[in-house]
């Protein structure tokens, strides 16, 4: 399959459900950076 190769376009990534999973993912990354950054401060101070 050559489409599955080619980059979807934004549009359809935009009016479907996985982007919003990936920007989900993407948030929970950022919090557990955020979290992991506060708690290690926290055991450092």
């Amino acid at each position: 399959m050559v489409v599955q190769h080619i980059p979807i376009p934004w549009i359809s990534l935009v009016s479907s459900s996985p982007l919003r999973l990936l920007v989900i993912a993407h948030i929970l990354a950022l919090e557990g950076k955020l979290y992991s950054l506060v708690f290690g401060s926290l055991s450092l101070g």
